[in-house]
């Protein structure tokens, strides 16, 4: 395995104890749980999407240290760049300011009418998706 050299932010099904972890993140670092800047609405049914808003509210999930093969299967996994795009955004890691991808719904995703808002957030009033 190549030295880990990506911080990867996931909300969804990546996330420990979901579907998607064992297989994609299992031996991926752990840096903790974070959240993203203000700025995303989600809509959900199986799994959550994230999609920009303006006004829009955090999202909460975890931080991933990744190796570029890690990198290349978490995209085939989002199909970017068809269904999502790898964003770089700003996040904490240990209280300390980072940079981080995270995986954003292509304008397609805006276009189902049929998806639902999802506006579950915790304590701390940031978009939380829980199954």
């Amino acid at each position: 395995m190549s030295r880990p050299t990506h911080r990867v932010f996931v909300y969804g099904t990546l996330k420990r104890g979901h579907g998607n972890h064992e297989q994609f993140l299992k031996n991926a670092y752990f840096a903790g749980e974070s959240a993203t800047p203000p700025h995303y609405q989600m809509i959900a049914a199986s799994f959550p999407v994230i999609l920009p808003a303006d006004p829009g509210k955090a999202v909460a999930g975890e931080l991933y240290h990744v190796d570029d093969a890690a990198l290349a299967r978490l995209d085939a996994l989002e199909r970017v760049p068809t269904s999502y795009h790898r964003a770089v955004i700003d996040v904490t890691e240990n209280g300390q300011p980072v940079k981080a991808y995270v995986y954003v719904g292509t304008e397609r995703w805006s276009e189902i009418e049929s998806h639902q808002p999802y506006t579950r957030c915790n304590s701390r009033g940031e978009l939380d998706w829980k199954p």
